[in-house]
């Protein structure tokens, strides 16, 4: 059936990119995950398109909520803000339908292939790209969720992502934790608390000096729900509307 049908997607590049294999695999699984559009949208061909062939805009603003004025921090590239480390971690917002899943995909698609590429790793976001469901369902907390996104089979249950990753970061890179969609934690209990363990693992991060950010996105949450992102040194963003011209 034409919905069934998926674009061909490129296999495991000789290795030229000497990243350590377990990380290898994860971003391969991130870059093809990151060129999957849930919608029907072909050009004719009967295979969907892939979503780096379809506009998805990879800009956010940050004016209202700021108290700047209108005008300031309206339509920042993400890269431009990921790029800026005092920023620290993002709180990304936006109604149903409003973009967010579908620039975190690209987003993580796309840094994960700049890093199979084998471009600059100096001072390159290595992207781990997972769902606030799949953290809250995890009875081993939010380090240990992490670390077995990171190792996949090679995961032995000891070890926890903070104290296990230096060994596979490249020079100079820094770790981009990316969790898309804490409203669909629908129980306010359970988000509150998964709400907690990701701020608590954030403020460790940022006091341990550990080369690590983290993207929560959500649709927007109820101001004292901000309020805990806020004093764990998140800033919040929205996903930026279409302009007249993109439309």
């Amino acid at each position: 059936m034409i919905e069934d049908a998926q674009p061909e997607r490129p296999r495991r590049a000789c290795s030229a990119t000497s990243l350590p294999a377990v990380l290898e695999d994860l971003l391969e699984r991130q870059r093809d995950q990151g060129e999957l559009w849930p919608y029907v949208i072909h050009d004719g061909s009967g295979a969907r398109l892939p979503l780096s062939e379809v506009h998805v805009p990879q800009t956010l603003d940050a004016g209202f909520a700021t108290g700047e004025a209108s005008d300031v921090l309206r339509g920042v590239p993400v890269d431009e803000i990921l790029s800026s480390p005092e920023r620290g971690h993002l709180l990304v917002e936006a109604g149903p339908g409003g973009g967010k899943s579908t620039l975190m995909a690209r987003l993580a698609g796309r840094l994960s292939q700049l890093l199979l590429q084998g471009g600059d790793r100096d001072g390159s976001l290595i992207p781990v790209w997972t769902t606030a469901s799949y953290l809250a369902t995890s009875h081993d907390g939010v380090d240990l969720a992490l670390s077995r996104l990171v190792y996949g089979r090679g995961y032995d249950g000891e070890r926890r992502f903070t104290k296990a990753v230096g060994g596979l970061m490249p020079e100079g890179a820094t770790w981009l934790i990316m969790v898309d969609g804490l409203d669909e934690v629908s129980a306010v209990g359970e988000r509150a608390h998964l709400t907690q363990r990701l701020t608590t693992l954030a403020e460790q991060i940022r006091a341990d000096e550990a080369r690590t950010r983290f993207v929560v996105a959500s649709r927007p949450l109820h101001r004292l729900e901000r309020a805990v992102f806020h004093r764990a040194g998140f800033s919040r963003w929205a996903v930026a509307p279409f302009d007249d011209r993109q439309v």
